[in-house]
């Protein structure tokens, strides 16, 4: 698809699908465990070039570096069922969440990135859209840092610090503040 990868990458890039998949399950595990991720719903994995990444992409924010590596999709219908009382009930009738990955991106690059979309997932599911695109990227990032450091890649912690987009990096260093500050509870970085 036009991508150099490079041969520190190469040497740990996963390639085979099921693999991948494999993957996913454990991390949304892992996130289930350690941060009560909802397990039940169904997310749709799909694995995709960069050009059909972009594609899926279509106008939403790109980071200042214009890599993306994963992108969440979360469509709903909601249905307004009414009562003879009067009484309305607005509920979700049709919904569907998928995850777009790059395929053939490094083992620990791929945990990062899927811990982060299922964090735009849980999002979905437990607050909504959040209004602010930086503290919603900065959130996703946060958990995926920690999400390194349970896993021994601290190391990629180290491209989030030096990011100098103002959504992904600025956002990431906020929320990092707000989640140290809070005595590295990151419920109450998510509730602020």
């Amino acid at each position: 698809d036009g991508r150099h990868i490079c041969r520190t990458c190469r040497k740990t890039a996963v390639t085979n699908r099921e693999e991948v998949r494999r993957i996913f399950r454990q991390v949304r595990r892992n996130l289930g465990i350690w941060f009560g991720y909802d397990q039940r719903h169904t997310i749709e994995l799909k694995i995709v070039s960069a050009q059909e990444l972009a594609r899926h992409a279509g106008s939403t924010y790109l980071p200042a570096n214009g890599k993306r590596m994963a992108l969440m999709n979360h469509e709903r219908e909601i249905t307004e069922k009414r009562y003879i009382t009067g009484k309305k009930e607005r509920y979700v009738s049709k919904e569907r969440c998928r995850i777009f990955i790059l395929e053939s991106i490094p083992y620990a690059l791929l945990t990062d990135a899927l811990a982060h979309e299922l964090t735009h997932d849980y999002l979905r599911h437990n607050k909504g859209k959040v209004k602010n695109l930086a503290d919603e990227e900065g959130f996703c990032e946060l958990i995926a840092s920690i999400y390194n450091e349970k896993t021994g890649n601290r190391h990629l912690n180290k491209r989030k610090d030096l990011q100098p987009d103002p959504v992904y990096g600025d956002g990431y260093r906020k929320m990092r503040k707000i989640y140290e500050h809070s005595g590295n509870n990151w419920r109450r970085a998510l509730n602020s």
